[in-house]
Parts: C-alpha cells; structure tokens; sequence
C-alpha cells in the first residue's frame, strides 16, 4: 500500500490561538488521575475548526467548583447530590475561554499547548435567543 504523506502534519492537535471559542463534548470518561482521585476526562471539538482539546475535572474539594460550573454551563444538574454521568456529555455544547501554555515534551523539547481557562454557557440563561421579525409589516412593532 503506497500512502502520499507529503502534506500530512506530525501534529496530532492544532494550535488555537488565544481566545473564546465554542467547544463541543466528544466524548467522557470517568478515571483515576495519577494521585488516585476519581477524575473526569472530557474530549472536546473546537465548533469551528475542529480542533481537538481536551481537559480534567479531578474530584477533590479544591476542583470541584470547576466541575459545578460546567455542568451548570452544559444545563445538567448542579446543585445539591447530583449524579454526574459522563458518557450522557457527548454532543453538549460549551463556551471556554483558551490560553497557550509552554510545556516539556517527553522528549526533552520545548512544546505549546492549549489550555482551556473557564468555561461558560453558549447562551446564558438570561439572554434569550434572537426572535425573527415578521418578513412583512406595513405596521411599527409596538
């Protein structure tokens, strides 16, 4: 088999450049970080260039305001015992603001990476969604 890998990219994430940027859940799953704690590990797809990126909700009491506001800003339950069910994310939709921080590769090189600073609803609960005008009206809209 002959492949043409002329103009394929070693990279297997792109670059966003600083900013806010509409992200869709691919896919979550629950595991276990490397200090043991359950965690949460979320795929995510950039809207717009597809762009992936990816991001932990460690469940401990220091992270878990983190995880509060994304399930608020996804629309599932928040308050009080909840059960939090990863696998039902996929296909939710999130605003989050991103960043680019500069890491060691494993390989001892220098390496940039995204790193998503918060997170917030599309649509805020107390903005409404543009309502479409009549296509016609002789009369003024009040």
């Amino acid at each position: 088999m002959k492949i043409d890998m002329t103009n394929v990219s070693m990279d297997m994430f792109t670059l966003l450049d600083p900013g806010e940027y509409v992200l869709v859940v691919t896919s979550a799953e629950e595991k276990t970080s490397k200090a043991g704690n359950q965690m949460i590990e979320v795929n995510f797809m950039e809207e717009q260039t597809g762009a992936k990126l990816r991001d932990y909700f460690v469940v401990s009491e220091n992270s878990l305001p983190k995880l509060k506001n994304f399930l608020r800003d996804i629309g599932r339950p928040y308050e009080g015992m909840v059960d939090v069910l990863p696998f039902t994310w996929a296909g939710e939709r999130v605003r989050a603001k991103i960043g680019v921080e500069n890491y060691k590769k494993s390989d001892g090189t220098d390496g940039r990476r995204n790193k998503i600073g918060f997170y917030s609803p599309v649509n805020p609960p107390d903005s409404a969604p543009a309502q479409d005008m009549p296509a016609s009206s002789d009369e003024p809209p009040f």
